[in-house]
């Protein structure tokens, strides 16, 4: 199709400067969630793809929780520093585990615990009853909490429905709140992977792929996709349960059990000479992680974190691990879940 002079020009036009332009690309480039244990030691922004995987109880939704406090805390509110974005988020729960009342948990306990800061750096006296008061409080959470759109889906079909209807919905929170949403998280991307591969692929019109796990898994990719080419700076987070691995390799070993004590052989708990305080994985075994999903998700994935535990050590105290398994990282953090959430313990003795 010939296409106009005009049309040509108007192409060429000059719609925006050099110094916008990179402003526009390095804004995509800038963290989309302050530091949290243990996702701190990657760099995580707009358009990237995490995956969270381990075996039920390593930690997975936690961190998410976590994740989701932070996007929609403001950064600062009546002088204390939350360390929040102000962004919308959206949680699709295909697990049906979600666990709305934690999360209410932790967004009190960010609170206080900015008010317990914020009252030792001035050395005075606690302060949270007065300063505050319970209604305050209680509108700073409504407020924070029409940022976080929750969806649940039993099958795949109604996880696809959702993708297909979330665009719309991501324009409505950003018309609401000024914002486009920072996170979509995932809660697990293969809750409905044995159900998909049991169903035989279903027969459609002349001209369409038969309905089967790969083109679900295909169509899902591709949805997703879009939403992140729409919306450069939205992080996609997932977890994964881990449903095989083989006996004797890393981690496999002591996965799962609270009431083992910890092999160190295994896991040294010893600060290294330059400072840090990772933990390293010493076993030289293979890997304990064994991809199932299909192969449009694998390489759809930016980012993996392997997650195990829970942990018993002699000490009686309970911990988990994690390690980066893309990009590759040696290196293994040690963090345990309280009731506040989410905090390192690699420099503790266990």
């Amino acid at each position: 199709m010939a296409v106009s002079e005009e049309e040509m020009l108007q192409w060429l036009t000059i719609n925006e400067s050099a110094k916008t332009m990179l402003e526009r690309v390095l804004e995509r480039q800038k963290p989309s969630l302050a530091p949290l244990p243990p996702l701190h030691r990657v760099n995580l922004h707009g358009g990237h793809v995490l995956e969270m995987a381990g075996q039920s109880g390593s930690g997975k939704s936690e961190i998410m929780l976590q994740a989701v406090v932070s996007c929609i805390l403001p950064k600062e509110w009546q002088g204390l520093r939350l360390g929040g974005s102000e962004k919308p988020a959206v949680f699709i729960d295909l697990d049906c585990h979600f666990d709305m009342p934690r999360l209410v948990k932790l967004l009190h306990f960010r609170v206080r615990e900015a008010q317990a800061y914020k009252d030792l750096s001035e050395r005075a006296a606690p302060a949270w009853s007065l300063a505050m008061g319970v209604d305050s409080v209680d509108e700073l959470l409504a407020t924070s909490l029409k940022r976080f759109y929750f969806k649940r889906c039993f099958n795949s079909f109604e996880f696809l429905v959702a993708l297909k209807t979330i665009r719309p919905l991501l324009k409505h929170l950003e018309m609401e709140h000024g914002s486009s949403a920072q996170l979509l998280l995932i809660d697990s991307i293969g809750a409905f992977y044995w159900l998909d591969r049991a169903v035989r692929s279903v027969p459609t019109d002349a001209g369409r792929k038969a309905l089967s796990l790969h083109t679900v898994s295909e169509a899902v990719v591709r949805e997703l996709g879009q939403l992140v080419r729409t919306y450069p700076s939205l992080l996609i987070m997932a977890t994964k349960t881990i449903i095989h691995h083989e006996p004797g390799k890393e981690y496999s070993a002591q996965m799962g059990s609270s009431n083992q004590n910890i092999d160190r052989n295994q896991v040294e708990g010893n600060v290294s000479g330059t400072g840090s305080s990772a933990v390293k994985f010493r076993s030289k075994q293979g890997n304990f992680h064994r991809e199932y999903m299909p192969a449009a998700w694998q390489g759809f994935v930016t980012h993996r974190l392997l997650l195990q535990g829970p942990y018993r050590s002699e000490s009686d105290d309970v911990f988990f691990t994690a390690k980066w398994d893309l990009p590759p990282s040696e290196l293994v953090d040690r963090f345990v879940i309280h009731n506040g959430g989410i905090k390192l313990a690699n420099g503790r003795s266990m």
